[in-house]
């Protein structure tokens, strides 16, 4: 069985960002650097949770079902 996720839209992103940079007074360029280094972190620490998970089934290669048994706990933690 597999499921398919929906893209994320960075249009939707962006003019939403914009939306809120304009009621403030920091710099566009600054907000999205934020963003993007956040999402970099997200990924990291998915990947190295899933990378644990694979080691405590003692396999070697991380799969696709060791990124969705800690997706919800590293998606958990990474709230803002």
């Amino acid at each position: 069985m597999t499921t398919t996720t929906p893209k994320f839209q960075k249009t939707k992103l962006n003019s939403a960002l914009h939306r809120q940079i304009k009621k403030t007074k920091v710099k566009q360029k600054k907000v999205l650097t934020l963003v993007w280094l956040q999402y970099l972190l997200a990924m990291q620490k998915l990947a190295i949770e899933a990378q644990n998970k694979a080691k405590e089934e003692k396999k070697n290669i991380i799969h696709n079902d060791h990124i969705r048994a800690v997706s919800k706990k590293v998606l958990q933690s990474c709230k803002g």
